[in-house]
Order: structure tokens, then sequence, then C-alpha cells
């Protein structure tokens, strides 16, 4: 990005600390223990409680890379296909293989 100004316009957030209308939007967060963004992923998910905006939380064992991502192919997909069908929940299907908290580390209560 240009500058600090352009970034703070998408940063997600700074967006999740000022924008309205968050409420309605059906976000899932999720990053590998060893992920080097870890850190900031953690700031959302607290800036995202602190506003009490819906979301889901997880923290998995892995990094920032593509093997990660495809572990986690059939979570994300299951998300996302209840957030477009309107259904209700902010976690995966009951169904899903693993069924994951709504925010929190993934296996605790």
């Amino acid at each position: 990005f240009a500058d600090a100004a352009t970034f703070a316009k998408v940063d997600p957030i700074t967006l999740a600390r000022r924008a309205d209308g968050l409420g309605g939007l059906r976000l899932w967060l999720d990053a590998g223990d060893a992920d080097p963004w870890l850190p900031r992923i953690e700031l959302l998910h607290k800036t995202l409680d602190d506003r009490d905006l819906p979301h889901a939380w997880q923290v998995w064992e892995g990094d920032h890379e593509s093997e990660y991502w495809t572990a986690h192919v059939a979570d994300y997909l299951a998300y996302y296909s209840q957030a477009l069908t309107g259904e209700k929940g902010h976690g995966p299907p009951e169904a899903s293989a693993r069924p994951l908290p709504a925010c929190g580390k993934a296996g605790e209560p």
C-alpha cells in the first residue's frame, strides 16, 4: 500500500474497530499456531469480541503455508456454505468430521 492512510482504509483491524454494519457478516478467522501473522489475527479476534461481533475463531497446528490451508478446505467450505445458504450457527455443520467451537482454540471448551 502506498501509505499508512491508504492501508487504514482496508486494514481488517481498523475496519473491525470503526466500521458500522458489521453485525450481519459471517466471519471465519483461523491461523496456524506457528503462523507469523497469528498476533494480528488474534488482535482482530479480540477486536471483534470487544464489539460483540459474531465470528468463528480457530487456531490449529501449522504455519502460514499452502499445506495448512489445504488441510482446512473442507472446514472453510462447510462454514461458508452455511453462511451463503442462511443456515444458523458460526461453525461448520454438525455433520463435519471435526466439530469446532465458535471461539477459542480448537479442542478447548
